[in-house]
């Protein structure tokens, strides 16, 4: 496994551990602080933290051993792909009448702002050059 592969699965790893903790402490949370209701907000915020944030390493991950373009291609087209996720769900939750938006804004919101710290803490920790060396 090439090390950039290795940085790519550390991210998912890490982003996989930090939205657990972050669901398990939003949801005990809100259901301390607002019963069953604000529980169940704050696990659908987890959810949609956690796909938005996973997408990111594991479309990287997919287009590590293909040439540039493809691998622009699958991390931006995951990128526009989470964005109309994450709206859509904005959307919906918006319309049901009784959902409690505060959990699920601050559950998504945190999940949302972890997967970015993770993801920029695995590459900002690895090794991998920004060239190819003797490739020119």
């Amino acid at each position: 496994m090439s090390e950039e592969r290795a940085v790519y699965r550390r991210a998912l790893a890490g982003v996989a551990i930090a939205i657990g903790v972050i669901a398990a402490t939003g949801i005990a949370t809100s259901w301390v602080l607002g019963g069953a209701g604000a529980a169940v907000a704050a696990a659908v915020g987890a959810g949609a933290a956690a796909i938005a944030g996973l997408a990111t390493p594991a479309s990287m991950l997919v287009g590590a051993d293909r040439p540039i373009a493809a691998f622009g291609a699958v991390v931006s087209g995951m990128w526009l792909g989470k964005m109309v996720f994450l709206v859509a769900v904005i959307v919906v939750v918006s319309r049901i009448d009784g959902f409690h938006r505060q959990p699920f804004a601050w559950t998504m919101l945190a999940g949302v702002v972890a997967s970015l710290a993770v993801d920029l803490w695995a590459v900002r920790s690895s090794r991998v050059p920004y060239v190819t060396p003797n490739s020119m």
